[in-house]
């Protein structure tokens, strides 16, 4: 049994501590959340992640309009990746699963002859990260900042030359994953207007590298949101409409943005479009359409999706994934991975 939250609150109303296996939630836009990154997510199908509970301390304060967090979190967890299963004949890691973007050579001619294993670093007190977070409600905005030094759930790939003292001195490679130390800084804010809601939220991500370890992606890079969604007043008290759109952007300080397969996971695009459209007839019957395009290049994932409530509590859903890209963009990639799915839910 996996369980993601369980957890114990004490204190008075205006301070709590919860401790236990937590799920919190930061950032304010609806579709796309960069800066929600205190728990690890199951990233073994990127297009249906989940988020994975973390052990963790919260002490709150709620003094009228402002609310303060702070977060110990003692047990480092790394993001589920799909699997490396072998190597393939050029030292290159393989896998089994379809959710797998292979590596390209890292360079040229040289040859990849170990890949070390990924494990996020063990609970101890030097291992111990931490968050804060600072909350204000005025005037019908609701805004909050944040810090957190973490270690990094996403490993990040480091690359070891290897020369053999032996003529013709052939050069290898040994390939890998770790988790460095992470500083994340964010900021978000959100209005309502009736049925009008706008959001922004931001992150800074800036990870404790050594260059001469030949890690990639060791720029600093912010990742910034801003949308808005509206809901249409109900008609006949059975027709509900629902609007969402948002633009992203994704830059790097110096340098490129990671492009390696696991780096090009943190960032959906440089430039980037989400959108969703949503009806509901009378709680029971919906049909939704939803989708991402990268603005620089041909890169776009639609998701139709329809269902309908039989009982009370039982719910069946349809929809497909679709992807569409040059082959080596991130959505190019899963093109052969176009799926229907469905889903019979019961709630209890």
């Amino acid at each position: 049994i996996d369980v993601d939250e369980a957890f114990v609150d004490v204190g008075p109303g205006w301070l709590s501590l919860r401790a236990g296996r937590l799920l919190e939630s930061w950032g304010t836009a609806s579709l796309y959340n960069p800066s929600d990154l205190l728990n690890p997510r199951d990233l073994r199908d990127p297009i249906d992640s989940e988020k994975l509970g973390v052990w963790a301390l919260r002490l709150r304060s709620v003094l009228g309009p402002v609310a303060l967090e702070g977060y110990l979190l003692p047990a480092p967890q790394a993001h589920l990746l799909p699997p490396v299963t072998g190597l393939d004949d050029r030292g290159l890691p393989t896998s089994t699963s379809r959710w797998f973007r292979p590596f390209d050579a890292p360079v040229p001619g040289l040859l990849v002859t170990n890949v070390m294993a990924d494990g996020a670093p063990e609970a101890k007190p030097d291992n111990f990260q931490g968050a804060l977070r600072a909350g204000l409600s005025v005037a019908g905005r609701d805004m909050a900042v944040g810090y957190a030094y973490l270690f990094d759930p996403m490993p990040t790939l480091r690359l070891q030359l290897v020369s053999l003292p032996v003529p013709p001195a052939p050069t290898f490679i040994n390939a890998g994953l770790e988790h460095p130390r992470m500083h994340v800084a964010m900021a978000e804010i959100e209005r309502a207007f009736g049925g009008l809601r706008l959001a922004a939220e931001g992150v800074l991500l800036a990870r404790d590298l050594d260059d001469e370890q030949g890690i990639a992606g060791a720029s600093p890079y912010v990742i910034a949101v801003a949308g808005a969604d509206y809901r249409v007043a109900q008609v006949a008290d059975i027709h509900d409409f629902h609007f969402f759109l948002e633009g992203l952007t994704s830059q790097a300080f110096d340098g490129e943005l990671p492009s390696d397969p696991i780096g090009r996971i943190r960032y959906l695009a440089r430039y980037g479009a989400l959108g969703r459209v949503r009806y509901e007839l009378d709680d029971r019957f919906f049909v939704e359409a939803s989708g991402f395009s990268n603005l620089q290049e041909y890169e776009v994932f639609v998701r139709p999706a329809t269902g309908y409530r039989f009982f009370e509590r039982v719910t069946a859903e349809i929809g497909a994934d679709l992807f569409f890209g040059e082959p080596d963009s991130l959505m190019g990639s899963y093109r052969r991975n176009k799926r229907i799915t469905f889903e019979l839910v019961g709630e209890i």
